[in-house]
């Protein structure tokens, strides 16, 4: 059985990984914190609900805008996306 500690680390290591093969940089703590004070602030660009707890929604972060999943229940980023249409995204899931 998986903990939750050991759970928010997988996913945090999940979104570092996406990030730096879908974006081309690395997802630093500073960065990750950024992104979830700017989803809490509502500074973000809803763009649909995925699940019950996770929705997904573009940040622009100086220009660069990173679409993520965020999930409410870990109130942390699951994953970083490619900007491809969302039609397109659901299609693959």
């Amino acid at each position: 059985m998986t903990s939750d500690k050991t759970t928010i680390y997988a996913v945090r290591r999940h979104a570092r990984k996406r990030c730096k093969e879908r974006m081309g940089f690395s997802l630093t703590k500073k960065l990750r914190l950024q992104i979830i004070s700017m989803i809490e602030k509502d500074e973000h660009i809803f763009i649909e609900t995925c699940k019950r707890d996770r929705f997904v929604a573009d940040v622009d972060l100086s220009g660069i805008i990173i679409r993520v999943v965020y999930s409410t229940t870990l109130e942390d980023i699951i994953t970083v996306l490619d900007r491809k249409p969302i039609e397109i995204l659901m299609m693959d899931v």
